[in-house]
């Protein structure tokens, strides 16, 4: 039964990127994993860091072109409500030009469905508007369809390779959407090299930065993460993601009260920053402060209305707050959009177990985490302590 109560309670676990939605026991086991790998993780992790402080500090960056008109840091609530006209006066553009800027807008809004039609009615105009392929393929990154994203982007590498002097810029982008899609789908060496490679023509090139910190935070390694955002900042390129970040490391290390600092750090920069905004909300929710966790949570939806993360963190503050049948509509939406979400699947195993008294259909959920590759070894170890409590019971 204190099993039972203790897993009860569980906060949902994030993928990891620039969002970081925690589970107790998780971050527990991951901590012992750290302090018992002894001295050869020790010095692997100083072998990493050397890498990186080569890549990260080329003799002389040479500057290939203003990289913030492009990568853009997301609009605040103020800039939000300008976009909305603007998207507004465009809404029966016809020329590529209007066309092109409606997406970008419409991507910056969260209105993806949107914004990727809008794209497509650019290449019906013209089938070889790279511009709008790899801003289409980044789209496909947000909404983590990677297949379609590399599809895009195999697309995109055919016709660079067809010019006999390709752009520098379009190069530039091209190559930074092609780094994130091969870390999402598992190749980090490729993915790091490139980003690398990207922040040695830039020195602040901010998302560069972001992009591989995270992919380090995956992966446990927090001091590496954390030396590659402090060297972005030492380089002038502050930015809400930054911060962010450093959060989330402070986080997964238990240091609650400095990662809260640092979201709000970031949310001061942008009050709709989401990632910050559902990072934040996960520390309320460590300290039950739900109905402080509801409001960030909510303004992350409002904002980015396909963020999974705040929307598997919502379910949780709603279920505890006893509103049981909207946890699991969310978490059902959740499924809807990532079926193979193993956190959404986990927390709704919690809500037809505790609140909807429904142990076959707990039970089958929980050994479907437990059989996904999509979970983490520790996810997969509750789920089988779960599943054995319920069979026990």
């Amino acid at each position: 039964m204190e099993l039972l109560k203790y897993i009860s309670i569980l906060l949902a676990i994030s993928s990891c990127s620039t969002s970081n939605v925690e589970v107790d026991e998780a971050v527990d086991t991951g901590e012992a994993k750290v302090e018992a790998s002894g001295e050869a993780k020790a010095k692997k992790s100083a072998t990493d860091v050397e890498k990186i402080l080569v890549a990260l500090n080329p003799v002389e960056p040479q500057a290939v072109f203003n990289w913030q008109g492009y990568f853009k840091t997301p609009p605040t609530s103020k800039d939000r409500s300008q976009i909305e006209s603007l998207v507004k006066t465009l809404e029966s553009a016809k020329s590529e030009d209007d066309l092109l800027k409606r997406a970008r807008n419409e991507t910056a809004l969260g209105r993806y469905a949107s914004a990727e039609a809008s794209y497509r009615e650019v290449l019906r105009k013209n089938r070889n508007n790279m511009e709008a392929m790899i801003e289409m393929a980044g789209l496909y990154h947000k909404i983590r369809n990677q297949k379609l994203a590399m599809q895009v982007l195999t697309d995109v590498k055919d016709m660079l390779a067809g010019l006999e002097q390709p752009d520098k810029k379009l190069i530039f982008r091209y190559r930074y959407i092609q780094a994130v899609v091969l870390i999402q789908n598992g190749d980090r060496e490729s993915g790091h090299s490139i980003l690398s490679e990207l922040i040695g023509q830039e020195k602040t090139f901010v998302p560069g930065y972001a992009a591989l910190a995270s992919s380090y935070l995956s992966t446990g390694k927090y001091q590496i993460a954390k030396f590659i955002v402090e060297r972005a900042l030492d380089r002038g390129a502050e930015d809400p993601s930054l911060y962010n970040l450093l959060g989330v490391t402070y986080e997964r290390q238990r240091s609650f009260i400095q990662a809260r600092e640092y979201y709000n750090k970031a949310i001061a920069q942008n009050d709709a920053f989401a990632p910050a905004l559902v990072n934040r909300a996960n520390i309320y929710l460590k300290t039950k402060e739900y109905r402080l966790a509801e409001t960030d949570l909510k303004k992350a939806i409002e904002v980015d209305p396909l963020n999974v993360d705040a929307m598997i963190s919502l379910a949780v503050v709603l279920r505890q707050t006893g509103r049981s049948s909207l946890a699991k509509n969310h978490l059902s939406r959740v499924l809807d959009i990532v079926p193979d979400s193993a956190e959404a699947r986990f927390n709704l195993a919690i809500v037809m177990r505790d609140n909807e008294k429904n142990s076959s259909e707990a039970i089958r959920l929980f050994s479907e985490v437990a059989q996904t590759d999509k979970a983490s070894s520790e996810l997969k170890m509750m789920a089988k302590s779960a599943m054995d409590a319920i069979k026990n019971f």
